[in-house]
Formats: C-alpha cells, structure tokens, sequence
C-alpha cells in the first residue's frame, strides 16, 4: 500500500478509513466522512491505469456540465510525499436493479459528453494499439498465437475500419464495466476515468458487451441493455459491428503481450474468438490455438 499511515498521520485519510481494494491503485472508504480514497503514486506515468491525478481532473471538468460522472470532493487531487490522493463522495455500488433504460441512457449521454470542452484529454488510438502490441509480443511460447493473430490483424483490419468509416470522435471511458458505475443521489454514474479519451463512438459499448459475452461481467444484463439502444434510430448496425472488430482485436493482443504468463489467458482469447464469431460477420479464419 502507498504508505497509508503516513498519509493518515498528516490527516489526510482519517483513522477509521479501511482498504477496499489494494491492486493497481489503494482505495480506501471512511464511514464517518463518507468518502472514498484512491492512492497511487505520485510518479505514475500518464498513459497508465494508474494515473488517478489525470482521472480527477478529467472527472471534475465533466462533473461541471455533466451529472453522468461522479465528481471527486475538490478540484485538484491532493499531492503529498510522492503519493497521490483523489477523494470523492461514498456512492452506492449496488446497480443490479437499474433497469435496462437507465443503463441505455447513461451510455447514451456519455457519447455525448463534449470533449472539445476538455483539456489535455488523451486520444484512443485503437488501430496503432494492436499493430504496437503485435511487434512488441516476441516470446516464442506464444508463436502459434500470435502468427495467427498476426493474421487475423492483416485480414480483418481493414474490413473493421470500412464498417466504422470516417466518423466523428467522442468521448471513450476505456474501462467500463459494471463496477465502474455507482448510484449517487437517485443516479447511475461514471466513476474511475483513468483510461478515458477522446475516440471511436461506441467502443465502450462493444467493450462492455465483449466482457459480458466472455463471463468476465455478468452483474448487468448488457445484452437487453444494447437491445434497448437498438430501438433508436440513430443506431449504426455496421458501426457496431466494426467497433466490436476493433475492440476484440485490441483485447486479444492486449492478453497476448500482457498475460501471457497468466494460466488462462489462452481460454480467454478463445472467449473473445467466439464472441466475435457471434456478434460480427466476418468470422476468424482457423483455429487460433
């Protein structure tokens, strides 16, 4: 943990505060304050998950024009000896009742969150992602995979991008999932923007469904919650359909360079394989493994 004492020392986190979740960042929750701590340290590079500072500061410009993110306690995160603090308010975490609409809509107004508004907001560079990672996965393990991958890149690719055509960017989340949404005074809300970005429309969506089709998050019905985005007019079946291309592409090579060593990395590439064999067209050629 990022030296939790001192920081409780200087009375920055209070006594009764209790660790939550201790992985890429701490998080912490203080009952008496109701208030929730993220900590990391304060060195953390910009395009990492871990970059709270950026996930504050973004979150907090949203917050002024937009009720769909939950907005930390202050403007700025708190720097103190090396280690960053990002507070916000306690938020239920308890979504399982919302309904289907509720979800369609908040997915719906985080398209359209105005990111010409925001300053320093990265960019989500889905095709130069997948092509980095291919070269950079060397290991010899996992020849046969990435050969195939390399191929399913080269054959695919293009055909994804005509789907999605020249399209306006919008905002990206880049991490969503059902325990990055809380209810906060009677609203669902965004929470944890460490990887969001401006990008492709409809990446978080297509995301979201590849986890749910995959058995990673199965705490929301996300399936009769794309149906329900389905029903309107502006829906772009191709769009979609190319959007989900990408991200399965991203995801894939994500695992392969990044969990190889982890024992089921290939039965998830597998899952992802299936799902997209499901939801686009244009199939995979060959088995992968």
């Amino acid at each position: 943990m990022h030296n939790i004492e001192r920081l409780r020392g200087a009375g920055i986190i209070p006594d009764d505060s209790e660790v939550i979740h201790d992985r890429r960042n701490t998080i912490m929750k203080s009952s008496s304050r109701g208030t929730v701590y993220r900590v990391s340290a304060e060195n953390v590079l910009d395009d990492t998950p871990q970059d709270i500072a950026y996930s504050h500061r973004l979150s907090w410009q949203i917050a002024q024009n937009s009720n769909i993110v939950l907005s930390p306690l202050t403007p700025e995160p708190i720097i103190y000896d090396g280690v960053v603090v990002s507070q916000y308010p306690l938020a239920d975490t308890e979504i399982s009742r919302a309904s289907t609409q509720e979800f369609a809509n908040l997915l719906n107004e985080a398209a359209n969150i105005a990111i010409n508004s925001l300053t320093k907001i990265r960019e989500l560079k889905v095709y130069d992602y997948v092509n980095d990672r291919l070269e950079l996965s060397t290991d010899d393990e996992v020849a046969r995979l990435r050969n195939w991958l390399k191929y399913y890149y080269q054959t695919h690719a293009d055909m994804y991008a005509e789907r999605i055509g020249d399209c306006e960017t919008g905002f990206v989340h880049g991490d969503l999932h059902s325990n990055n949404i809380v209810r906060y005074e009677g609203e669902l809300k965004l929470i944890d923007l460490d990887s969001a970005s401006s990008g492709l429309p409809l990446y978080d969506v297509a995301a979201w469904h590849l986890r749910y089709l995959s058995g990673d998050d199965v705490r929301v019905d996300v399936q009769s919650v794309i149906d329900v985005m389905k029903g309107d007019e502006k829906w772009n079946a191709a769009l979609y359909q190319g959007m989900v291309g990408w991200k399965a592409l991203s995801s894939m090579s994500y695992l392969l360079l990044n969990y190889r060593n982890y024992p089921d990395f290939k039965k998830r590439i597998i899952n992802i394989k299936r799902c997209i064999e499901d939801l686009c067209p244009i199939s995979p050629p060959g088995d992968c493994i």
